[in-house]
């Protein structure tokens, strides 16, 4: 039987309140327990929060007795997987099978504050595997040393750790990843996806756990699931398109480096990636029979239990003014977002439009006016008068170097064929002195 726990998201809310939150959440029933995201900046700047997932967790535990855990860490970059055994050991010591460990290959958004450089995908997974390796080891308690391919550990031994190591879980999306899981960890993290992919994902999850010798049957999987709750339909994607619009965004977004790129993406899109509210939750979609654990983040500011409708899980005060998720302009009136193919006001220039405007702006500005380019051609080309002079005053006959006088049609070919600008006639000038008729003779 499915379990119900709730995500603590650092990205959005207050750690003071949040813990509040967390423990309103306990008292309504969410018996699996809490997933902690560790992040160091948000999301988007509009979610405004992201504390230290670690401090926080320390009082987490002391406000509620479920089982907690991260959501996930990232080891390799901002910490060393040796720094994040001793944190894992230090909270598993003090919450005795309580606190879990909860690792994914991270996003660039939380690590590429360090600098260095960010590798793909599959490189990330094997630094991922790696260091798991070490961390199994120094919960042991003996002393590891260890020179691999991508970390290097000269000697260490934790001397504070709890007398059952604490379990090690893996985020995974994709299915040779989830078979490593299942060999190399104690448990599988995802998120909500359609019902075959993730029992594609469980099935080699087992099946790497066969391989191991472990029973899947008792390893945890975990899943998480975004909840926009309102009263409305509106309101719910609303919230949704304001408070965690990256979830509506179908692509790949471990290279995005910056909340305000996100934002900017947010507003070129649409809540096409949002799934298709109803009326009713019913059955949670994608709580199978082996799902244990199924965890539940709320969307708005004002985040409601689904459980009771007594039960508050959120602060006084009220949702931010409703506003189009594209131009971000305050909208009045109920919209109906999925029937709604344009936005009403002017949408944003894509990127690939500000590309070839700023392209067709540079190549304009790299050439002079047709004007200027007639004056310049003017000036370099003699043209012959009357008086025989040019027009910077000197004898054409003394420019010529063979010493022969120009013929006047030398540079006939040359003469710019560009017609006079004619002026607009104004009125007759006039001139200011009065007019006087000349003096008779004598």
């Amino acid at each position: 039987m499915a379990k119900i726990g709730y995500a603590a998201m650092m990205e959005q809310f207050h750690p003071t309140d949040l813990l509040g939150w967390c423990a309103a959440a306990e008292r309504a029933g969410f018996t699996a327990g809490f997933m902690v995201s560790e992040h160091i900046q948000p999301w988007t700047p509009q979610q405004g929060q992201s504390a230290f997932a670690w401090a926080f967790m320390g009082a987490l535990g002391t406000r509620t007795s479920l089982r907690f855990g991260t959501a996930v860490t990232c080891p390799g970059f901002r910490y060393h997987p040796a720094v994040i055994a001793h944190a894992a050991a230090t909270l598993g010591a003090m919450y005795p099978g309580r606190f879990w460990l909860g690792l994914g290959a991270g996003e660039a958004i939380n690590e590429h504050v360090v600098g260095g450089h960010w590798p793909e995908i599959g490189v990330r997974s094997a630094m991922l595997f790696e260091a798991i390796e070490i961390i199994n080891r120094l919960f042991t308690g003996e002393v590891v040393r260890h020179r691999g391919e991508h970390f290097t550990l000269e000697s260490l031994r934790l001397y504070t750790r709890p007398e059952t190591p604490v379990p090690v879980y893996v985020a995974t999306a994709g299915p040779v990843n989830a078979r490593k899981t299942g060999r190399f960890a104690d448990g599988m993290i995802t998120v909500g996806a359609a019902d075959e992919k993730i029992g594609t994902l469980w099935g080699r999850f087992d099946d790497g756990a066969r391989e191991a010798g472990k029973d899947p049957a008792g390893m945890p999987k975990l899943l998480q699931i975004h909840v926009s709750w309102a009263r409305t339909e509106d309101e719910a994607i609303d919230a949704a398109m304001r408070e965690w619009p990256n979830g509506g965004m179908p692509f790949p977004k471990q290279d995005v480096r910056n909340p305000e790129d996100f934002a900017a993406m947010a507003k070129l899109g649409a809540p096409r990636g949002l799934p298709q509210p109803g009326p009713d939750v019913g059955r949670p979609r994608g709580a199978h029979r082996e799902h244990p654990a199924l965890h539940r983040h709320g969307l708005r500011r004002d985040p409601t239990s689904t459980t009771s409708a007594a039960t508050r899980l959120s602060s006084s005060r009220s949702s931010a003014p409703r506003s189009c998720p594209r131009c971000s302009v305050r909208l009045s009136g109920p919209v109906d977002w999925r029937r709604m193919r344009r936005c009403p006001r002017p949408r944003t220039a894509s990127p690939r439009s500000l590309l070839a405007t700023t392209r067709s702006d540079r190549l304009r500005s790299m050439r002079p006016p047709a004007a200027r380019r007639g004056r310049a051609m003017r000036r370099q080309v003699p043209v012959r008068t009357d008086a025989g002079l040019d027009r910077d005053g000197d004898r054409q006959d003394e420019r010529h170097t063979g010493g022969d006088p120009i013929p006047d049609d030398a540079f006939s070919h040359l003469r710019s064929t560009r017609r006079p600008r004619r002026r607009a006639p104004g009125p007759a000038r006039r001139c200011p002195l009065p007019w006087r008729s000349p003096p008779s003779a004598p």
